[in-house]
């Protein structure tokens, strides 16, 4: 989804309460660091599983799900640990069909970044993470390239929709920027 006028652009503006208490971290990792630890945990979009990795040695989860609509057999045998499940299916399709509502302790969610599919990504996901937890996501920018992304119009009308706030935000080189948003109030 590529904004073209002002109205289109002012539809998808915080407003304070969505960014009141969010701090800032100089790298997506360091928001790992900052997830609770032995948690139920789920990355979708995993592509060869590098930033899965990460997720995982930083925030010593309980379980680990990884989600994608293809995964190679070196990313399974890279990340082959007990406590990691592979599903491949397209994201909103296996978060419906493989788990309960209230699920998940957190998420980070790093597919294909159109306004669309990350609409539909954050809808499911606010059923599936439990009342306090989180949603994380990598590519909160406007276009790489030649490809507009639809990253923040998503996120930021899913946290006026829904009543979410930015927890934090982190200020990767290149400017592919992650998020952590939670439910005000929890």
């Amino acid at each position: 989804m590529r904004l073209h006028t002002l109205e289109q652009m002012e539809y998808f503006m915080l407003e304070p309460q969505h960014v009141a208490n969010c701090k800032v971290v100089h790298r997506r990792e360091a928001l790992y660091d900052l997830m609770p630890k032995n948690a139920i945990v789920t990355e979708i979009g995993i592509f060869h599983g590098e930033n899965a990795l990460q997720i995982y040695q930083r925030s010593n989860p309980k379980h680990l799900y990884l989600i994608d609509k293809r995964i190679e057999e070196r990313t399974r045998k890279s990340l082959s640990y007990e406590n990691i499940t592979f599903i491949e299916e397209y994201s909103h399709v296996a978060l419906e069909e493989c788990f309960e509502n209230n699920f998940f302790d957190w998420a980070y969610l790093d597919t294909d970044h159109t306004y669309k599919t990350t609409q539909l990504e954050l809808k499911v996901l606010e059923k599936k993470v439990k009342p306090t937890g989180r949603i994380l996501g990598h590519d909160y920018l406007p276009q790489r390239k030649d490809a507009w992304y639809g990253v923040i119009p998503a996120v930021n009308e899913f946290c006026k929709s829904y009543d979410w706030e930015f927890e934090y935000f982190s200020l990767d080189a290149g400017g592919h920027f992650s998020f952590c948003i939670r439910k005000i109030n929890s």
